[in-house]
């Protein structure tokens, strides 16, 4: 009992130093920040975390994490705005609004479609703050039990899912799955440190994995492609049938 009124009386005061005048404006400079990235397609909320990052050298710690957190959370909502108008997912998570946020959004309820997604990133980010509070401890000894045979089986659950999201074009989602691995292979590992590939190019490997053009070609090509099939698409419809 005296554990749990200890960790409620932290609670409160964390509330009361989030809600300072300050604060809350840095929370609403946040958000703001993060809608624009999240918008922009491909970019995505560790891009916009990683871009203000180095604002936050000099800032109060709380204030910094409030504002980071903040636009973290408006990104991820954000990335829902080009899936459901441009049917161009602004980030992976966000794939699965597209196929039902652009069908509205053809048939002129878009406006609905957006309201739809405010409230649903509304309620699951409230829903898993207060699951992340409570079980924070169970989840940390969880993360922590994961080895080798727990992650191959993640993956190879996540590939098997390639179908599912392929929604009937199974081969070119088997395609576009191997292409993901090829390009995983690129560049140093995280954890190791090591080269996942000996092929004699661990040159090229090493230039790509300083910042060479690898990522940030992937990322924006995949919009580049949409918008050029779509300008194709109006200019010339019969031909696409």
């Amino acid at each position: 009992m005296v554990i749990f009124a200890g960790g409620f009386v932290v609670w409160i005061e964390g509330f009361m130093n989030a809600l300072s005048g300050m604060n809350i404006l840095w929370l609403l400079f946040g958000s703001a920040i993060g809608l624009v990235i999240g918008v922009l397609p491909a970019l995505g909320a560790n891009f916009g975390v990683a871009l203000m990052l180095p604002f936050t050298f000099g800032m109060d710690p709380a204030a910094a994490i409030i504002m980071l957190c903040a636009i973290h959370a408006a990104c991820n909502y954000g990335d829902s705005v080009t899936s459901i108008l441009l049917n161009v997912p602004g980030s992976p998570a966000t794939v699965a609004t597209c196929w039902d946020g652009y069908p509205l959004a053809q048939q002129g309820r878009g406006g609905e479609a957006l309201g739809i997604a405010t409230f649903s990133s509304f309620i699951g980010g409230v829903a898993v703050w207060i699951m992340l509070a409570l079980m924070v401890a169970p989840i940390t000894k969880l993360a922590l039990a994961f080895g080798a045979p727990e992650y191959f089986a993640l993956v190879f659950m996540a590939l098997g899912l390639v179908s599912v999201a392929a929604k009937g074009e199974t081969l070119k989602g088997l395609i576009m799955a191997c292409m993901g691995l090829a390009l995983a292979s690129v560049g140093q590992d995280e954890v190791l440190g090591a080269f996942p590939t000996r092929v004699g190019m661990n040159r090229q490997w090493a230039s790509w994995s300083k910042g060479g053009g690898c990522v940030p070609h992937t990322r924006g090509d995949e919009p580049v492609v949409c918008i050029l099939w779509k300008i194709s698409r109006k200019r010339a419809p019969h031909a696409w049938g």
